[in-house]
């Protein structure tokens, strides 16, 4: 049984040969961002070194998922915030929101449009 066996199996509540490994937060560690040559904070931006740091911790730590999701940052500049993405072995800082309070929110039109996004959901998808 593959990983994407376990974990569908798992989820419809069908027989498993063992319990899938899960993770839905990041695991990404420095010995992974050196193992593949995928640095902080270009990986945040980047969609290939998103793709090479999110399939590492299936590859070489043998979790049954995928974690593409390195924080909530990413999220958070397609809203508006201005984001320090300048740390290399740690996360991302917001230093400016682009709202005082919860009010003046608007969603931009362009929210699901952004490039990285797009990018990276292609290569996801081989």
């Amino acid at each position: 049984m593959n990983s994407y066996e376990r974990v569908f199996a798992a989820y419809n509540n069908k027989d498993f040969d063992s319990f899938p490994a899960l993770n839905p937060t990041s695991i990404i560690t420095y010995e992974l961002m050196k193992n593949n040559n995928a640095f902080f904070p270009s990986a945040h931006l980047h969609p290939i070194e998103t793709y090479d740091l999110a399939v590492a911790g299936h590859k070489e730590l043998g979790f049954d998922s995928l974690s593409p999701y390195f924080s909530i940052h990413l999220e958070a500049a397609a809203l508006g915030a201005k984001i320090d993405f300048s740390f290399k072995k740690g996360m991302p800082q917001v230093i400016e929101k682009p709202i005082k309070k919860i009010d003046d929110f608007t969603l931009p039109k362009n929210f699901l449009e952004k490039k990285e996004y797009i990018e990276f959901n292609k290569i996801i998808k081989k």
